[in-house]
């Protein structure tokens, strides 16, 4: 296995040569700071961009070519980490190696930057079928939480820490929230993914990779450097006592969420000594402490665990 970096002034591209795998698997990762007002738009971007483009006008077209690609995969995830937004744009292909094609690299890894760089834009906003269809999408996702009593539980739980808090945030939106946006709104937003965000491009495979980044660089036209300095770890407000809500819903079981704002930890004890703690808690399934003493012992419950939120 060989790391290499490629310094390409206004992104970096990281690559990890293996020969481990018969695949190979490229994330194209743009951050920025949270910004409360645009993190919906920054979910529904996403997925407008990979929905449809300029030269695969209609989602048919875009599957046909992956499919001709050899069942390439595509898709995109926006996740917040602390106080950074992460928009991701992922593909996984066979390895050249296995296909006897002279341009399938270069078609493979230009895919992603055709559907991000020529956007199915009309008179200056997205198209509107696949506009809507995202939009409709992002809908019930939103509504999906409101049908989970644990998902709904935790969300509720998080927002106690505030409006002012990003981990308050759903970074999915409100059902209110995504019917704001606009196909134009979408595409002004659009216009500053390169000028806001920084960029990093991960790559992993059998791959000759200093061609590979040549191809990169031949089909990415990001030229804004940005210098902006990322501060991942959100600082939440201390309590002086403990804060309880109680909201009554129709599902027919209860949740109980307990939240600790965890303060003064040193970079070991955060990175390390923390995780395992939680897994001892709570994450490891059931061996652990909160499941055997509260589920298996007492009988107190149908299921319980804990999560480890480190930034």
């Amino acid at each position: 296995m060989t790391y290499k970096t490629y310094n390409c002034n206004a992104y970096t591209i990281h690559t990890i040569k293996t020969d481990k795998f018969k695949t190979c698997h490229m994330e194209i990762i743009f951050r920025k700071p949270v910004v409360r007002e645009e993190v919906c738009k920054d979910s529904l971007l996403a997925d407008v961009l990979m929905e449809t483009s300029q030269k695969y006008p209609l989602r048919k077209d875009v599957m046909l070519h992956l499919e001709d690609l050899y069942k390439m995969g595509m898709w995109a995830v926006v996740n917040r980490v602390g106080n950074v937004i992460n928009t991701d744009f992922v593909i996984d292909f066979i390895a050249p190696e296995y296909i006897n094609e002279k341009n399938y690299l270069e078609e493979a890894l230009t895919m992603p930057f055709e559907m991000i760089e020529n956007p199915n834009v009309i008179n200056d906003e997205f198209a509107s079928l696949p506009f809507k269809l995202c939009q409709k999408r992002a809908i019930l996702d939103a509504k999906s939480i409101e049908e989970d009593a644990l998902r709904l539980s935790v969300t509720k739980t998080l927002e106690t820490l505030g409006s002012d808090s990003p981990t308050s945030l759903r970074v999915s939106g409100t059902e209110a929230e995504i019917k704001k946006i606009t196909p134009n709104s979408l595409y002004k937003h659009y216009q500053k993914l390169y000028k806001d965000h920084d960029c990093d491009i991960f790559l992993i495979g059998n791959l000759d990779m200093d061609a590979a980044v040549e191809i990169i660089k031949k089909h990415f036209h990001k030229r804004v450097i940005n210098k902006q300095e990322l501060v991942i770890d959100v600082t939440n407000p201390i309590r002086k006592k403990v804060l309880e809500t109680r909201e009554k819903s129709e599902f027919l079981q209860t949740n109980l969420n307990v939240l600790f704002n965890l303060q003064n930890l040193s970079e070991y004890e955060r990175d390390i000594v923390f995780n395992i703690y939680n897994y001892i808690l709570g994450s490891g399934g059931l061996t652990s402490k909160l499941y055997q003493e509260i589920r298996e012992k007492n009988s107190y419950c149908y299921a319980i665990n804990s999560m480890y939120l480190k930034h």
